[in-house]
Protein backbone atom coordinates (compact mmCIF):
# COMPACT_ATOMS: atom_id res chain seq x y z
CA UNK A 1 0.00 0.00 0.00
CA UNK A 2 1.18 3.79 -0.68
CA UNK A 3 0.89 6.97 0.87
CA UNK A 4 -1.65 9.11 0.24
CA UNK A 5 -0.97 12.54 0.83
CA UNK A 6 -3.16 15.72 1.39
CA UNK A 7 -1.78 19.30 0.69
CA UNK A 8 -3.61 21.55 2.82
CA UNK A 9 -3.62 25.22 1.43
CA UNK A 10 -3.02 27.96 4.10
CA UNK A 11 -5.81 29.93 5.14
CA UNK A 12 -5.73 33.06 6.56
CA UNK A 13 -8.11 32.94 9.77
CA UNK A 14 -7.25 36.36 10.97
CA UNK A 15 -10.46 38.06 9.65
CA UNK A 16 -12.76 35.56 10.80
CA UNK A 17 -11.04 35.67 14.52
CA UNK A 18 -11.09 39.57 14.09
CA UNK A 19 -15.30 39.38 13.07
CA UNK A 20 -15.73 37.27 16.10
CA UNK A 21 -13.73 39.11 18.60
CA UNK A 22 -15.92 42.06 17.93
CA UNK A 23 -19.10 41.06 17.93
CA UNK A 24 -19.54 37.30 19.48
CA UNK A 25 -18.18 36.50 22.84
CA UNK A 26 -15.42 33.55 22.63
CA UNK A 27 -16.01 30.67 25.40
CA UNK A 28 -12.71 28.41 25.32
CA UNK A 29 -11.83 29.34 21.10
CA UNK A 30 -15.50 28.74 20.36
CA UNK A 31 -18.14 31.86 19.04
CA UNK A 32 -20.71 31.63 21.39
CA UNK A 33 -24.06 33.43 21.05
CA UNK A 34 -25.07 36.72 22.16
CA UNK A 35 -27.01 37.23 25.38
CA UNK A 36 -30.56 37.79 25.34
CA UNK A 37 -31.88 39.99 28.38
CA UNK A 38 -35.06 40.30 30.05
CA UNK A 39 -36.40 42.13 32.57
CA UNK A 40 -39.24 41.09 35.05
CA UNK A 41 -40.63 43.08 37.89
CA UNK A 42 -43.10 42.38 40.76
CA UNK A 43 -44.17 43.41 44.07
CA UNK A 44 -44.51 47.11 43.88
CA UNK A 45 -44.62 49.23 46.76
CA UNK A 46 -46.74 52.04 45.99
CA UNK A 47 -47.82 55.04 48.73
CA UNK A 48 -48.94 59.18 48.35
CA UNK A 49 -46.67 60.95 48.55
CA UNK A 50 -45.95 65.09 48.73
CA UNK A 51 -48.96 66.02 47.13
CA UNK A 52 -48.59 63.15 44.26
CA UNK A 53 -50.58 60.01 44.56
CA UNK A 54 -49.75 56.39 43.14
CA UNK A 55 -45.60 57.08 43.55
CA UNK A 56 -43.53 53.92 43.13
CA UNK A 57 -41.49 53.64 46.51
CA UNK A 58 -40.29 50.40 46.02
CA UNK A 59 -40.26 46.91 42.66
CA UNK A 60 -38.49 43.91 42.77
CA UNK A 61 -36.76 42.99 39.58
CA UNK A 62 -35.10 39.99 37.74
CA UNK A 63 -32.98 40.55 35.27
CA UNK A 64 -32.12 36.90 32.71
CA UNK A 65 -29.33 36.14 30.95
CA UNK A 66 -30.15 33.61 28.08
CA UNK A 67 -26.94 32.44 26.11
CA UNK A 68 -27.90 29.65 24.06
CA UNK A 69 -29.39 27.25 26.20
CA UNK A 70 -28.10 28.58 29.50
CA UNK A 71 -29.67 31.01 31.86
CA UNK A 72 -28.93 32.60 34.74
CA UNK A 73 -30.92 35.32 36.89
CA UNK A 74 -29.70 37.57 39.21
CA UNK A 75 -32.45 39.84 41.04
CA UNK A 76 -33.00 42.40 43.94
CA UNK A 77 -34.87 45.36 45.37
CA UNK A 78 -34.60 48.58 44.36
CA UNK A 79 -35.77 51.72 47.01
CA UNK A 80 -36.53 55.03 45.04
CA UNK A 81 -36.26 58.54 46.42
CA UNK A 82 -38.81 61.19 45.99
CA UNK A 83 -40.13 61.36 42.71
CA UNK A 84 -39.26 64.49 40.77
CA UNK A 85 -43.26 66.68 40.47
CA UNK A 86 -42.03 67.99 37.15
CA UNK A 87 -41.52 64.49 35.72
CA UNK A 88 -43.64 62.07 37.84
CA UNK A 89 -45.34 59.29 36.04
CA UNK A 90 -48.36 57.79 38.58
CA UNK A 91 -47.63 54.15 39.35
CA UNK A 92 -50.56 52.77 36.92
CA UNK A 93 -49.61 55.05 34.09
CA UNK A 94 -45.55 53.00 33.47
CA UNK A 95 -44.83 51.15 30.91
CA UNK A 96 -41.88 48.34 30.80
CA UNK A 97 -39.61 50.25 29.56
CA UNK A 98 -40.20 53.46 31.99
CA UNK A 99 -39.78 50.62 34.83
CA UNK A 100 -36.27 49.53 33.00
CA UNK A 101 -35.41 53.31 32.83
CA UNK A 102 -36.24 53.61 36.65
CA UNK A 103 -34.40 50.74 37.39
CA UNK A 104 -31.60 51.45 35.13
CA UNK A 105 -31.56 55.24 37.59
CA UNK A 106 -30.99 53.57 40.69
CA UNK A 107 -29.07 50.16 39.72
CA UNK A 108 -25.99 49.73 38.07
CA UNK A 109 -27.35 47.58 35.04
CA UNK A 110 -23.83 47.27 33.16
CA UNK A 111 -22.16 45.73 36.39
CA UNK A 112 -25.20 43.11 36.73
CA UNK A 113 -24.82 42.03 32.99
CA UNK A 114 -21.34 41.49 33.48
CA UNK A 115 -21.95 39.33 36.33
CA UNK A 116 -23.89 37.49 34.35
CA UNK A 117 -21.64 37.22 31.36
CA UNK A 118 -19.25 35.84 33.50
CA UNK A 119 -21.40 32.96 35.32
CA UNK A 120 -21.90 31.80 31.40
CA UNK A 121 -17.89 30.89 31.29
CA UNK A 122 -18.20 28.89 34.68
CA UNK A 123 -19.13 24.84 34.62
CA UNK A 124 -21.00 23.38 37.36
CA UNK A 125 -19.54 20.22 38.54
CA UNK A 126 -21.26 18.32 41.96
CA UNK A 127 -18.65 18.42 44.79
CA UNK A 128 -16.48 15.68 45.06
CA UNK A 129 -16.78 14.73 48.50
CA UNK A 130 -20.80 12.98 48.47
Amino acid sequence: MGWLAYVIPAVDFAPVYQYFAKSTPVYKGFPMPATTWTWKFFDAEVTDEGGLTDVLKAINYQLTGTRGEVVHIIGGRCTLGAPDPESFTPFASLTAEAMEAIVGSAVNIEALKTQIDEWHGVTKKPLPFE
